[in-house]
């Protein structure tokens, strides 16, 4: 029932985001559908503002996949956590996540999160990693999580690169990315 209502809601209630000339029907291009082509393409681009965003974010990604993936299985060997303990801790990165960029960026800017984000991103994984209690763990992944500002700011950058017209193209290609690196990173 929540599913109905969102989608009539969608449908029916919010507004259109792109100016009319914007959505004029374009002929079919079936070449634009090929993901990997697309990767190559934003991976390979000559603005370096466009090319350099993307492979941090991709590195960026990578790193959190792969954080994901040992995860459970870290802090079962490290601390004897089951689901209920790690559940909770999963539910405060996504808090985290939810409010912290919008503060951060706000306060440092869009460049200066980044960079911040990376550098508090890596303190965060590496002090996850020395950990010797849960209590310094959960505080780590605080840390690991406030730097995870940089994943949406970097979105925020690479999108600013492309023109109008093909900021959703080139947010569908950050997208495939994204999958192709969860491909790699999970076993």
């Amino acid at each position: 029932a929540v599913e109905v209502l969102n989608a009539l809601i969608i449908i029916f209630v919010t507004p259109e985001s792109h100016h009319p000339t914007a959505n004029e029907e374009k002929s079919f291009q079936a070449d634009k559908l090929n993901a990997i082509k697309n990767v190559k393409g934003i991976l390979t681009d000559p603005n370096r503002l466009l090319r350099g965003g993307v492979i941090l974010y991709a590195l960026v990604w990578f790193a959190n996949l792969s954080m994901n993936t040992c995860f459970n299985n870290f802090v079962n060997h490290s601390y004897g956590w089951g689901p209920k303990e790690a559940g909770p801790v999963f539910a405060l990165v996504g808090l985290m996540l939810a409010i912290v960029p919008r503060f951060l960026v706000k306060c440092f800017g869009l460049m200066r999160s980044i960079r911040l984000g990376m550098l508090v991103s890596f303190i965060g994984q590496t002090c996850m990693a020395l950990s010797p209690t849960a209590m310094a763990f959960v505080s780590s992944i605080m840390v690991y999580a406030t730097g995870c500002v940089a994943l949406p700011a970097l979105v925020a950058l690479v999108a600013d690169q492309a023109a109008s017209n093909e900021s959703g193209a080139l947010l569908g290609s950050l997208q495939s990315l994204q999958e192709l690196l969860a491909a790699i990173a999970y076993p």
